[in-house]
């Protein structure tokens, strides 16, 4: 069982139901707020731990209480975020190409890492060093979770 699960099968051993209009949805809000709060407070990689993996059960938790999967939604997210990388060059090109008339970015560029086409960009106000989308990029399918 994945550690995932486990969170999920804490929750219904406590009892914790997959209603989101319920008090638990909104408490499991304020639990995210309290531990998100404890991690920026955190001094030492031990405190960030502790409070990284709270904020981390207490989101599978949430997503418990909506009656979500918790593993079906990360794996839906992440073929999402691996459909930004390119997986041949010809298709790195092209998405290179297509940022030229961004002009939200700039020094739009492409590295191979591993089986992976990286398109990276520069924001003109800012951020640099982003990773851009693939021109093939797939949005996640979730409005059925």
């Amino acid at each position: 069982m994945s550690e995932i699960n486990r969170v999920h099968q804490w929750n219904i051993v406590a009892g914790n139901a997959h209603k989101p209009d319920t008090e638990l949805f909104y408490l499991y809000l304020d639990l995210i707020k309290e531990e998100y709060e404890e991690l920026l407070a955190a001094e030492d990689r031990v405190e960030h731990l502790d409070a990284a993996g709270d904020l981390y059960v207490v989101i599978t938790g949430l997503l418990h209480s909506m009656g979500v999967n918790g593993e079906e939604l990360l794996k839906r997210i992440n073929d999402s975020n691996f459909s930004k990388f390119a997986t041949t060059e010809e298709e790195a090109k092209m998405s290179v190409l297509r940022y030229m008339d961004d002009l939200r970015y700039e020094n739009v560029s492409y590295k191979k890492v591993g089986g992976y086409y990286v398109i990276r960009g520069d924001k003109v106000n800012g951020g640099k060093n982003k990773i851009l989308k693939s021109y093939k990029f797939k949005e996640p399918v979730l409005g059925d979770l």
